[in-house]
């Protein structure tokens, strides 16, 4: 289960940005990246039986460039290599002022 997830995670641990636990407070300095699969986006079934899921999840990266300091690409790269085009850009480095960062988010959805 979560085969796509699981390699997509390798990709994304292989670009060798830090990535943040969910546990805030103990976060690395930016650039780091939090992801996750968050919830089923939709289940398809046929002669009573599930055929296929469809899971979404996020990406966040948090840079100290306001163009990402390059891992944008990277990130959207390996979207493209296990989401099929299924994934969008929510947020395109927004500033935030607690914490002085750039914020990138990506939405996607995989399926297994």
């Amino acid at each position: 289960m979560h085969e796509t997830y699981n390699a997509l995670a390798e990709d994304l641990k292989a670009i060798g940005i830090p990535c943040a636990e969910n546990d805030w407070n103990t976060r690395p300095r930016a650039p780091y990246i939090t992801y996750a699969l968050e919830f089923p986006a939709e289940t398809l079934y046929a002669d009573d039986q599930k055929v296929l899921e469809a899971w979404e999840g996020s990406i966040d990266l948090y840079a100290t460039g306001k163009y990402g300091n390059g891992y944008a690409e990277m990130i959207e790269a390996a979207l493209n290599r296990h989401c099929d085009g299924c994934w969008r850009r929510e947020t395109n480095g927004r500033w935030d002022r607690e914490t002085n960062e750039f914020h990138f988010e990506w939405v996607f959805q995989t399926e297994d």
